[in-house]
């Protein structure tokens, strides 16, 4: 949608996609236990995580959908993980921003692919889940 905002010029308004709340309701969509998902004819079932939690690395929380803005399960569940950064800031950086330098993410998010292999290695059934997977961990590299 465009609005005008001169004589010849017109402003770009609500084009803007976030990705951020889109993930998490991805995610979300993914773990209700009511919801029928399929792709292609593929039904989408997130029994396989219940099922192999500890090999996955997902704890309860994160496969909770009552938990609308949990980041790190939603990357947990898209296969990623964090990896803390190490800071690189000298003392002149220090000096000449103050006392208060800007504030980063502590962590980039890495991918393991634990879980699409062990959907790859298990039966027929879970490829829609497969598939779903996928799409939640491309979406989420557009974050970067």
């Amino acid at each position: 949608m465009t609005v005008p905002c001169g004589i010849h010029q017109r402003l770009s308004f609500f084009d803007i996609i976030d990705l951020l709340h889109t993930g998490w309701r991805i995610k979300n969509q993914l773990l209700q236990p009511t919801r029928r998902l399929d792709i292609g004819g593929l039904l989408i079932s997130p029994t396989f995580f219940h099922q192999h939690k500890e090999e996955l690395g997902l704890s309860d929380a994160d496969l909770d959908p009552s938990n609308k803005q949990d980041m790190r399960g939603m990357e947990k569940v898209f296969d990623f993980q964090r990896e803390v950064k190490a800071s690189k800031i000298n003392k002149s950086q220090t000096e000449t921003r103050g006392a208060n330098p800007p504030k980063r993410r502590p962590y980039v998010m890495v991918e393991t692919n634990i879980i699409c292999k062990a959907l790859l290695d298990s039966s027929a059934e879970n490829y829609g889940l497969y598939l779903f997977i996928e799409f939640g961990h491309r979406h989420l590299e557009e974050r970067h």
